[in-house]
């Protein structure tokens, strides 16, 4: 399950349990379902938010993919669908840098914890996480929107590194951070 409250006042809760996404106004006067059939048709939604144009970005575990619909509901397109999604749990949309952000936990004796990136046209631009041979390289590449922040070790023997995303053009305050671990080698 999951729930999204977005800029235009309404409020999205993925149910994976009866496999779509519900769309409330705030005031009660509005409601859809979205995810019901044809291409856009939801399986286990398991994230859910919205761009800045109202679009609805689901995260669907069990088909490995994340789906786009109009402020409407009408399907768009799915992203992912090349076997670039194991099991994705989350999504999260960057307005600014016009990126997706996709969370996949893995499965089976292959859980690797890793960030997919896709622009919003559904290309897949870059990855991270667990399974990356060198991820700081990776992340700060020449031309990444990520600059490196810190690496420590924690209690667990884990290295925590923080990340921050810097939209081109914004201010050092409009950063947002993220933060992942991974086992130290």
């Amino acid at each position: 399950y999951a729930v999204h409250a977005d800029r235009n006042g309404r409020v999205l809760v993925a149910d994976s349990a009866w496999r779509k996404v519900l769309v409330f106004d705030e005031r009660g006067k509005d409601f859809f379902i979205v995810g019901l059939e044809g291409p856009g048709l939801l399986m286990n939604p398991r994230g859910v938010t919205t761009d800045a144009e109202g679009r609805i970005y689901v995260s669907a575990v069990t088909q490995n993919r994340v789906v786009v619909y109009t402020p409407k509901g009408e399907f768009v397109l799915a992203m992912g669908l090349r076997g670039q999604l194991d099991k994705p749990v989350g999504v999260a949309v960057n307005d600014a840098l016009k990126r997706v952000y996709v969370v996949s936990t893995g499965s089976g004796s292959t859980q690797t914890h890793k960030v997919t990136v896709f622009d919003t046209a559904g290309a897949l631009l870059f990855e991270f996480g667990d399974g990356q041979a060198d991820l700081i390289q990776n992340l700060l590449r020449e031309g990444s929107p990520f600059k490196l922040k810190e690496i420590r070790k924690d209690y667990s023997n884990r290295e925590r590194i923080a990340v921050c995303i810097i939209p081109e053009g914004s201010y050092e305050d409009l950063e947002r951070a993220l933060a992942f671990e991974r086992p130290i080698s």
